[in-house]
C-alpha cells in the first residue's frame, strides 16, 4: 500500500479499514446434536464413516497441498473446547486446526497438509494474519503445484483486505473452502435480522464459468465454497448450521453441505468447521487428476448423500 509519507495515525486508520474485525473459529453451543441415545459411529475413524455415508473409495490427493489456516502450526495446536455431543459431555477437548487437517487427510491421504496458525488458543483469529497466510499461499501457487485453502473460521464483517486476498488466490486457480458458520452467530437476533458469516457469505461473488442447468436451477461452480454441516444420523441439514432453527433470520445459503460429525480418538468433533475439510479433501482428490474446480451443488433432499459419489471418487 502507498503509505510512505503518511502520518502514523492515517496509516493505522487505513489498516483498520482494510483489516478490521477479527474472525473466530466456529463454536457450537446452540443446536448441537443432543438426541437421547448413543452417538452414531462413535469412535469410528473418519475414513470409515465417509466410506459409509459418501461411498468414498478412491482416496488420493497426491500432488496437492491443503493449507489449513486455523489454530494449528506444524508443531502445536493449543485450542481446547468443552461441550456436549448426544449424551457425551466433554471438557477440554484438544485441537481444532489439527483435527481439520486429519479429516481432510482421511479424504485425501495423498495430499500434503500445511498448517498456518492464524488463531490463538481461544479461537480468535487475526484478520491480518489470515490475509498474510493467504498471500503466502498465493506466492507458493505462483511457484507451481496445486493447492486448496481450508478456512474453518469466519466473522460478521465483510473485511475488504480478506476479500482481496481470497480473490488473489482464486485468480491463481486455488479454491478456498469456508465453513458456513454455526448457530452461535445468530444467537439473540430477532426475526428479520440478517446473520452474516464471512468469508462464507461471499460464495456467490466467486462464481465463474458457464451456468449448468441442474434440477430446474441454473448453477455455476465457485472458487469459494461455503460448507454447511450434514447431520449424519438424520441425513439432512444439521440443526447446528447458522440460521437453522432461527425463524426469520435471513442468511446466504451454503454452496454445498458435507458430513460434519467425526470422532478423533476419544473426542467428538462436530459443526461446520469439520464439514469444511471433507470438501477440501474432495477438491484435493479432484485436483490430483482433473482440471479446474468441480460444480458441487447444494443437495438438501433428506436421506440422499450430500455429495455425489462421482465427484467424491473422481480419480482412480
Amino acid at each position: 500500500m502507498p503509505t510512505a509519507g503518511l502520518p502514523l495515525g492515517q496509516v493505522l486508520t487505513l489498516l483498520d479499514l482494510i483489516f478490521a474485525g477479527d474472525l473466530q473459529t466456529d463454536p457450537t453451543r446452540v443446536g448441537w446434536p443432543d438426541q437421547v441415545g448413543e452417538p452414531p459411529y462413535a469412535r469410528t475413524p473418519p475414513a470409515s464413516v465417509l466410506a459409509r455415508l459418501l461411498n468414498l473409495k478412491s482416496r488420493n490427493g497426491k500432488g496437492v497441498t491443503i493449507h489449513v489456516l486455523d489454530t494449528a502450526s506444524a508443531a502445536e495446536d493449543p485450542f481446547t473446547y468443552s461441550g456436549q455431543y448426544y449424551n457425551v459431555t466433554f471438557t477440554d477437548r484438544p485441537r481444532h486446526g489439527q483435527a481439520i487437517g486429519q479429516i481432510a487427510q482421511a479424504v485425501a491421504p495423498g495430499a500434503a497438509v500445511q498448517y498456518q496458525q492464524v488463531c490463538d488458543k481461544d479461537g480468535t483469529c487475526s484478520t491480518l494474519k489470515t490475509v498474510q497466510a493467504l498471500c503466502a499461499v498465493a506466492a507458493e501457487a505462483r511457484r507451481g503445484g496445486r493447492h486448496v485453502v481450508n478456512l474453518s473460521v469466519g466473522g460478521p464483517n465483510p473485511t475488504r483486505g480478506l476479500e482481496l486476498a481470497l480473490r488473489e488466490v482464486a485468480a491463481l486457480g486455488v479454491p478456498t473452502v469456508a465453513s458456513y458458520g454455526n448457530r452461535d452467530d445468530c444467537a439473540g437476533l430477532v426475526a428479520g435480522d440478517r446473520c452474516n458469516h464471512y468469508p462464507a457469505d461471499w460464495t456467490r461473488a466467486f462464481d465463474f464459468g458457464p451456468a449448468v442447468n441442474l434440477a430446474s436451477r441454473s448453477l455455476r461452480p465457485t472458487m469459494l465454497l461455503s460448507v454447511a454441516g450434514w447431520d449424519i444420523a438424520g441425513q439432512q441439514l444439521a440443526t447446528y448450521n447458522r440460521g437453522v432453527g432461527n425463524p426469520g433470520v435471513l442468511t446466504e445459503p451454503p454452496s454445498v453441505q458435507a458430513p460434519g460429525e467425526f470422532w478423533l480418538g476419544a473426542y467428538p468433533y462436530f459443526g461446520t468447521s469439520f464439514a469444511a475439510p471433507v470438501v477440501s479433501g474432495v477438491l484435493a482428490n479432484w485436483l490430483s487428476c482433473q482440471p479446474g474446480v468441480p460444480l458441487l451443488p447444494l443437495v438438501t433432499t433428506s436421506g440422499q448423500a450430500p455429495i455425489a459419489a462421482s465427484l467424491v471418487n473422481a480419480c482412480p
